[in-house]
């Protein structure tokens, strides 16, 4: 029935289901941060890491792409998500997962790790332990795995171990007889929550992916977020019943409306969810009741309830009324006057005054040809379209030739265009970017760590040094040097500093070194 209801909607598969995936991740700023700090973590050996983060906002997905890039890469790992074992079980299951001969004595599985470990480091392999849920570990269990981390030959670590754990974990290192695991952490990092710019962006990604057409409103989204915080389980948990909603009602927008029945049927099992909208209503009353009194206290010396105006109400004692109704008046109030909704105030000029006069329709395409034409893609137009219609640029991006990659900037560059058009977005979807740019990059960075090699880190390098970000040497190597110069590229563009050559850092990196 659950599947029957997906494709009814036009799915491929549900997009946010509570199952953890690797596939189909969304990537943040903080997630492609925290990726490349504990890659860096791993190859200069650093010994014993923390992931932290609270409950629900998308660790273990986090550590599958981690893990996804050491299986990639050839490098021996352990990974344990049960960790409600003892120090013996725990070395089993990790010698196990390594592939080693499982001994029954805690003393013959430290020397078989020993041994093993120090093997694969003579053929310049390195080992890495995570440890899922850590936060549920025994003390004799961390201590057991401080003792591996030990482990060292020629004055290098000769495993990496990861513990990704709750809150709760940090508590528990910072006591006192924790001190000796806690002195061994090179590295502590911590995943925070969606913002809301976030929120909306991993929402639309999720629905792309499933080749959905929905669209969801900035209203909705704004709801979401005071419901959820941008935690990514209780996100997903709405959305998903959002779904449901959207069939029963058989509409095509993702609404406020659909999201406030989706978070009230959520929120009877969901504790989190109802504690939010609680401080959520009393920070809402505390407002409304503030704005009452200052209205009261300015109505002491401006009487507006006697402004003699036709359809004139008591201020004052209209509003009190709607506090008393719930807080849900029929619309805006100007000048002690009801306005209903979709009626201009008194005074105010009607929409159709205040925007501009929209184009006719053959100007609208022949600018959108304009976009287009260059790449030889205006048989897109129809998704250009779709994308305009349910405000997803998403829906133009997946359909884009090989080569090409699709922006959203706030701002373009004002001098002459280097293999770039842009399309002025906000003009057709006020609630999204203010560009969108169709781009053919000359360099495509894949992949992005410490000491990662290759000609497009030489490019790279070579537009840092010419704009005089990068003072080291042109080797085609990603170190330190690199890493300093493009974030400090990135922050004087007033772009996210990230160190990371995203698709957006690059395409400013080569305007700029094209001038």
């Amino acid at each position: 029935m659950q599947q029957d209801i997906f494709s009814v909607l036009g799915l491929k598969f549900n997009p946010f289901s509570v199952a953890t995936d690797s596939g189909g991740y969304y990537y943040t700023d903080a997630t492609k941060r925290i990726l490349e700090e504990l890659w860096h973590g791993i190859e200069t050996r650093k010994g014993f890491l923390v992931l932290m983060g609270e409950v629900g906002v998308g660790k273990t997905s986090l550590s599958l792409q981690l893990l996804a890039r050491l299986k990639k890469e050839e490098i021996p790992f352990a990974w344990v998500f049960n960790t409600a074992l003892n120090k013996i079980e725990l070395f089993q299951v990790l010698a196990k997962d390594f592939g080693f001969p499982v001994k029954k004595s805690l003393s013959s599985l430290q020397d078989q790790f020993y041994q093993s470990f120090l093997k694969y480091y003579k053929e310049n392999k390195n080992c890495v332990i995570v440890i899922d849920e850590a936060h549920n570990l025994s003390g004799e269990c961390l201590e057991a795995l401080r003792m591996l981390s030990n482990l060292e030959w020629e004055g290098q670590k000769l495993v990496q171990i990861l513990l990704i754990g709750q809150p709760e974990l940090k508590l528990f290192l910072d006591q006192p007889r924790m001190r000796q695991v806690r002195s061994r952490i090179s590295i502590f990092l911590e995943l925070p929550h969606l913002t809301r710019e976030e929120l909306k962006g991993y929402i639309d990604f999720k629905l792309a992916n499933a080749e959905s057409q929905f669209r969801i409103t900035r209203q909705a989204i704004n709801l979401l977020w005071n419901a959820t915080k941008g935690n990514l389980r209780l996100v997903n948990l709405v959305m998903e019943r959002s779904l449901y909603a959207l069939f029963v009602a058989n509409e095509s927008t993702i609404s406020r409306k659909i999201i406030k029945i989706a978070i009230e049927d959520v929120a009877i099992y969901q504790v989190d969810i109802s504690r939010q909208l609680s401080q959520f209503r009393r920070k809402k009353r505390l407002m409304v009741l503030t704005s009452i009194l200052v209205l009261l206290m300015c109505t002491t010396f401006f009487p507006l309830w006697e402004l003699p105006e036709k359809g004139d109400v008591n201020l004052p004692s209209y509003l009190f009324y709607k506090l008393q109704e719930g807080l849900d008046s029929s619309g805006p109030i100007v000048y002690g006057k009801i306005v209903r909704q979709g009626e201009p105030a008194p005074g105010s000029k009607s929409a159709s005054q205040v925007m501009e006069p929209a184009k006719d329709q053959d100007a609208i395409e022949r600018e959108w040809i304009e976009f287009l034409q260059p790449w030889g893609v205006e048989e897109l137009m129809p998704y250009l379209q779709q994308a305009k219609k349910y405000a997803c640029v998403d829906l133009l991006r997946r359909h884009l030739p090989s080569g090409l990659q699709l922006l959203e900037l706030d701002h373009i560059p004002g001098h002459r265009r280097l293999n770039w058009s842009a399309l002025n977005w906000s003009k057709y979807v006020p609630d999204g970017p203010v560009w969108i740019v169709i781009w053919r990059p000359m360099i495509m960075v894949k992949e992005f760590c410490y000491r990662a090699k290759g000609p497009e880190i030489t490019i790279l390098q070579t537009l840092l040094r010419k704009l005089g970000y990068h003072t080291g040497r042109v080797d085609g190597i990603a170190g330190k040097k690199t890493w300093v110069a493009i974030s400090d590229f990135q922050r004087d563009c007033g772009l996210p500093v990230t160190g990371y050559p995203d698709h957006i850092t690059l395409f400013w990196l080569e305007q700029r070194g094209a001038k």
